[in-house]
């Protein structure tokens, strides 16, 4: 979505700290997550800074909120 509205530079937030290292991470992922981790950071390239953050889960109650309500 990012992608199609135009932006340069987004912070992704999640709160899965084991995802947020290995997309920070310079190494080879050879999870079994890796081909998703490899799919996140394929798209880098189209932005201009793309960035992973790790964002707790109780400080973000408003869109976990809304994923409960879906």
């Amino acid at each position: 979505m990012a992608e199609e509205m135009g932006f340069q530079d987004i912070c992704v937030e999640g709160n899965a700290l084991t995802v947020i290292r290995r997309l920070n991470s310079a190494e080879e992922d050879r999870s079994c997550i890796s081909s998703v981790i490899q799919e996140i950071n394929g798209r880098a390239p189209k932005f201009r800074r793309m960035w992973f953050r790790f964002m707790p889960r109780e400080a973000n109650k408003a869109a976990h909120g809304m994923t409960l309500e879906r």
